[in-house]
């Protein structure tokens, strides 16, 4: 029996699961009380929290409504019963709350010293953004980044690993499934603790409880502070290291790790290969590029190697605000004598530092929130943009570090899976990039050696970057065969059998299509996409009730799928189950009030019905989404005709003439108007275009020659009624017609 739609996500009040080796920064507050309470309060300690821990900062009685007018969407941020929710809604005619949706808050993203967002954890392990942020700075909800767009994804938005690495603790994954980017199974821990930077502490807190003291007890757990600079930087830039949260991938893993695989201590090259992304564009969404731009600075580069982040932070205490400049100043005295800063005047040398050599940068986060230039340096303007620009007018990636001195070979597999890291509807809108990855890949098989464990790894991750690539440019054969090759090498890959279900179905091939699903699903059993795939097909083959079985079970398992319910209210369509297809199609207006297929079938729905008020409104709001359909212009004259308004109805109907999209059923539609208002001409008119739009149509030779008749041209009817009993010789009425004509 399948289990109730109705089952909550995975409670974020439940203990989040760690990975071997670690034991959660509670275990080490015992010993360590003052710097962990200190340590809590920084932007790390509260970068990923509990709701119910995080301290009410955001505005939920009063000013808790956006109105965003690209997209057109309300936004109203609750609190319910002890938990947080954010709704959206549009507004009807009546100015009345329809298409409202709902989800509550399981995580708070950011420590609020800038803004905080909020995400769902679904019950299939997917993490999803809602679309609405609190800025601090500004103490108001607005957009999240990157939302504040007509087209955003709302509450769709899944998160990957990538984001969930750098704002958390570890959390335990699963071994084997791994590779799928946006499966979480455990509960997240919260914040980025103690073992972040000091790496699996259980062994180090397990000798504590038995008393053990002295090297043993430290050598038992890492300490950055007793590491080269180097290593102390890597700890820092595992995070603050990228460059861009961009499209192109600015960090590729090294063969047989995973994004969670880093541990503090060890260098950076045996994890993955980093690159910094030159762009000419300084609009890019650039907020975490700190250590590039540490490294840029005058001050880094004297150093001989010897400068950190904490030559200037205290990665345990955050500073009071009061004593900010003071604490600043007096780290940078640490190197600049104050008796050498002679164009300095002394209420300079007792200033703020940071003011005129880290100038706070231009806006990100759509004018939210601004960030501290990290590139010290001298500057005429405090506002001196954070980003630096370049020459090129070209996006490209350079090697950071020791990766410049990486085999040939190896730097084009890196490099091109750079170029194909972003997702495929990114990169179908910028081909270039597909084009140039393909290109690096290509170069890269051509150059690696026959044999070898390594090589043989990357040739897997190659063969389906490839197939990716081909997939993008819309050459599916090749895509096909890629994805081939690269399950051939390695089974266990959720893209390349995911992909290859799509593309064989859209060949036609539905049991290769079928045996692909099945194939993603026996590794990833939550993966709700195959999951919906195997219902398509079950439903193309005729099995409605396996079809429905998998579209439920999808739903179960990701409330939110859109296409499932989509799927399952044309089912109840073609069943003739009006009420349970209504209430389908109502789902999918309230996961996506822009949904055109459903408002079209629910505008339809309402028409058939009578509900003539409410079919008006869908199918207007379908129009206004998509102007160019000449289906909507008739589907409304037919309620405009209904409702009696036949002056309305032919209006609708011109307009579409008027843009050029009118084919046979609109003048055929636009010539029965006509008829009906005894405007014989314009009928004729509008019969006869229809009749060139769709020569030979009985129905509209019949419909023309009635005009005929009725305006008095009887020779004209007579041979329209012959000519449609030519083409359907048991056309009784027309037969009938011409019996009455013939009579003396």
């Amino acid at each position: 029996m399948l289990e109730s739609r109705a089952t909550a996500g995975i409670e974020s009040h439940q203990s989040a699961v760690l990975p071997d080796g670690y034991t959660g920064e509670k275990q080490c507050a015992p010993c360590h009380q003052e710097i962990h309470d200190s340590f809590k309060k920084l932007g790390m300690g509260q970068s990923w929290l509990d709701p119910s821990e995080a301290p009410l900062i955001e505005d939920y009685q009063t000013n808790n409504t956006v109105h965003h007018a690209k997209s057109g969407f309300y936004y109203k941020m609750l609190r319910k019963g002890g938990k947080f929710v954010q709704q959206r809604y549009l507004l009807d005619r009546k100015q009345r709350p329809i298409d409202l949706h709902e989800e509550k808050v399981d995580y708070v993203v950011g420590s609020g010293n800038h803004a905080r967002s909020y995400l769902r954890h679904h019950p299939n392990g997917v993490i999803t953004q809602l679309p609405v942020t609190w800025y601090s700075q500004q103490k108001r909800w607005d957009m999240s980044p990157g939302y504040d767009i007509k087209n955003h994804l709302d509450f769709s938005r899944a998160i990957p690993q990538g984001c969930v690495f750098c704002h958390t603790a570890y959390p335990r994954m699963e071994a084997g499934q791994i590779d799928d980017p946006h499966y979480f199974p455990n509960p997240i821990p919260g914040g980025i603790g103690c073992e972040r930077c000091h790496g699996p502490g259980a062994k180090h807190v397990g000798l504590a409880l038995r008393g053990e003291t002295g090297q043993t007890l430290k050598e038992a757990i890492y300490n950055p502070g007793r590491d080269t600079p180097e290593a102390q930087r890597t700890i820092c830039y595992q995070c603050h290291m990228e460059s861009s949260v961009d499209s192109l991938g600015t960090r590729v893993l090294k063969a047989g790790r995973d994004v969670f695989s880093f541990r503090p201590g060890e260098p950076f090259v045996n994890y993955a290969v980093q690159f910094s992304l030159q762009a000419p564009d300084s609009k890019r969404l650039k907020v975490v590029q700190h250590a590039e731009l540490m490294e840029a600075s005058r001050c880094f580069q004297a150093s001989n190697g010897r400068m950190t982040c904490t030559s200037c932070h205290d990665p345990h205490r955050k500073v009071a605000a009061p004593n900010t400049a003071s604490y600043y100043r007096t780290r940078c005295l640490q190197c600049h004598d104050s008796r050498k800063l002679s164009t300095h005047t002394r209420v300079q040398l007792a200033g703020d530092c940071g003011r005129c050599h880290m100038p706070r940068g231009t806006p990100t986060n759509g004018g939210h929130t601004v960030f501290t230039n990290h590139r010290v340096g001298i500057y005429s303007s405090a506002a001196a943009p954070t980003a630096r620009r370049h020459a090129s007018n070209v996006e490209r990636l350079v090697f950071r570090g020791s990766d410049v001195h990486l085999p040939e070979a190896e730097k084009r597999f890196f490099l091109g899976a750079a170029y194909l890291d972003a997702p495929h509807e990114e990169l179908s809108a910028r081909p270039e990039l597909a084009k140039k990855g393909t290109q690096l890949l290509q170069d890269y098989l051509g150059r690696i050696p026959s044999s070898g464990t390594l090589q043989h790894q990357y040739l897997s991750r190659a063969e389906a970057l490839f197939a990716k690539a081909y997939q993008t440019l819309n050459q599916p054969d090749l895509a096909i065969e890629h994805y081939e090759k690269s399950l051939s090498a390695d089974s266990r890959q959720l893209l390349p059998a995911y992909s290859l279900g799509l593309l064989y179905a859209g060949r036609g091939d539905f049991s290769r299509s079928a045996q692909s699903f099945s194939n993603a699903l026996q590794y990833f059993p939550k993966h709700v996409p195959s999951m919906h795939g195997l219902g398509a097909l079950a439903e193309a083959k005729g099995d409605a009730s396996e079809a429905q079985k998998y579209f439920d079970r999808a739903i179960q398992l990701y409330p939110p799928s859109l296409a499932s319910h989509y799927r399952l209210a044309q089912m109840h369509l073609r069943n003739q189950a009006a009420e349970r297809a209504a209430a389908e199609l109502q789902t999918c207006l309230s996961l996506d009030p822009r949904h055109l297929p459903a408002l079209i079938d629910l505008g339809h729905l309402m028409s058939r019905q009578n509900r003539l008020d409410e079919s008006r409104h869908l199918l207007e709001r379908a129009l206004k989404l998509d102007a160019s359909r000449e289906d909507l212009y008739n589907a409304l004259s037919v309620v405009a005709s209904s409702e009696g308004k036949l002056d309305e109805a032919v209006a609708l109907l011109q307009k579409a003439v008027a843009k050029g999209i009118a084919g046979g059923m609109t003048f055929m539609n636009l010539g029965n108007l006509h008829a009906q208002q005894k405007n014989f001409r314009r009928a004729i008119q509008s019969f006869d275009a229809a009749n060139k739009k769709s020569p030979g149509n009985p129905r509209i030779l019949f419909a023309l020659g009635m005009c005929h008749l009725n305006a008095g041209n009887l020779p004209q009817g007579k041979a329209l009624f012959e000519q449609v009993l030519k083409l359907d010789p048991g056309n009784a009425d027309a037969r009938q017609v011409l019996k009455q004509l013939t009579r003396p």
